[in-house]
């Protein structure tokens, strides 16, 4: 039986994000340092808290209404963005997470509460080692996941998708994982090894 375990982080975090709303879209772009971001929220109503990262300017957390699509940008630097790990996520319509170079996370936390989104998801991590973790999330329409140059991981633990789910490898020597309780499971490209719970 395999099984990762997430370590504690000794990355150094800091920098700042920038969070803009266009019509219904909550836009967050980052800097060149190490931004931690962790967004949360339903019904429209979408926080985030930077985690040694200020958002705007600012150390607090900050609320968003009307919100029906999510777009994130955090330029190079070793990155984290935590989806629903304060609590629950649900997103209207699309989700785009762009985390460019960097040894980068993303980490859906839908194992601990509800994590929804109605549109689309496309991750693009870029080159260096990242890591993304598709855990307990509903998918509406289709999933990407594109992981760039670098050796990466992929989790998928009790996720439902119902559209297509698709994971590119790329460069690098690249792993998924099925941790189980999946309705179905991504098609793979330039994936080196894949290992079953």
């Amino acid at each position: 039986m395999y099984a990762f375990e997430i370590l504690e982080s000794r990355r150094l975090l800091a920098g700042n994000v920038k969070a803009a709303v266009k019509g219904e879209t909550l836009i967050l772009t980052g800097d060149n340092a190490g931004n931690q971001i962790d967004i949360d929220g339903v019904n429209g109503n979408i926080t985030v808290t930077g985690i040694g990262t200020v958002i705007n300017g600012s150390n607090t957390e900050l609320s968003f209404s009307g919100i029906e699509n999510v777009v994130v940008n955090l330029k190079k630097g070793d990155d984290v963005v935590n989806l629903g790990r304060l609590g629950d996520l649900v997103i209207l319509h699309n989700l785009s997470i762009n985390t460019a170079g960097g040894d980068d996370i993303v980490d859906f936390w839908g194992l601990i509460g509800a994590l929804e989104v109605g549109g689309n998801i496309q991750i693009k991590t870029g080159g260096g080692a990242d890591e993304v973790y598709l855990d307990g999330i509903t998918v509406q329409d289709s999933v990407s996941v594109d992981l760039g140059g670098g050796s990466d991981l992929v989790n998928v633990s009790q996720c439902t998708f119902l559209d297509s789910a698709f994971i590119n490898g790329r460069g690098g020597f690249d792993q998924v994982f099925d941790a189980g309780g999946n309705n179905s499971f991504p098609l793979l490209k330039s994936i080196e090894s894949v290992l079953v719970d």
